[in-house]
């Protein structure tokens, strides 16, 4: 999100909004995007809702499902292939449903408000792995090709604002050989396990196939 939410946010209060969730992103903290473009975009609406005296707690969720649908289903569309800098960097795949249903709970029930609340999928692998699986349920091979640095932000044209798609990638480039976050926190608000990045996948898989 680009701009401020000042109104939105002073509107809710005049109309007596007593409790507000907020989508917010691990970038907002994170060593190598706390102070730069995507990180100063969430802090910058997150210090506007304690400022109204609006009740909240922030959502922190990992690297959402959707992304591969965003990033990817274009280039497999067109050809069965995706080109990726930092293949091999660690996400860790939510489904939207479950940052949903956490939402829902901590606006319709008190037990697990807090200030924040950090959420993950239920498993780390590497980009190129998720691409895999994309292959696995599509029932047909789908090839990464991995592109250095410079040829991403050339491939990309301008599609994401230059200084947020250097963050991005410079992020996936000190997270290799890591493992990417895992916490139970889907599972003790909503009382089940959270849900794969398969599950999204094959709710979704016509949006990587052609017709």
């Amino acid at each position: 999100m680009i701009g401020t939410v000042d109104a939105f946010v002073a509107a809710a209060v005049d109309a007596g909004v007593r409790y507000a969730v907020l989508l917010s992103s691990p970038a907002a903290y994170e060593v190598g995007e706390f102070d730069r473009p995507i990180g100063q975009i969430h802090r910058a609406v997150e210090r506007a809702v304690p400022d109204s005296g609006l009740a909240h707690t922030v959502l922190y969720p990992s690297w959402l499902a959707t992304n591969t649908r965003r990033d990817w289903a274009g280039q497999i569309r067109a050809g069965g292939r995706v080109a990726i800098a930092f293949a091999d960097a660690p996400v860790t795949p939510i489904h939207p449903d479950d940052i949903a249903e956490v939402a829902a709970h901590l606006l319709t029930h008190e037990t697990f408000r807090s200030r924040m609340q950090i959420l993950s999928g239920p498993q780390s692998m590497r980009m190129r792995d998720a691409v895999a699986l994309i292959g696995d349920v599509l029932g047909a091979d789908v090839t990464v090709d991995d592109v250095t640095r410079e040829q991403a932000l050339d491939l990309d044209q301008g599609r994401i604002p230059r200084p947020v798609l250097e963050s991005l990638l410079d992020v996936a480039a000190a997270t290799i050989g890591q493992t990417a976050p895992v916490n139970n926190t889907v599972e003790r608000i909503t009382g089940h396990p959270a849900r794969t990045l398969r599950s999204w996948l094959e709710a979704h898989r016509h949006d990587f196939q052609n017709g």
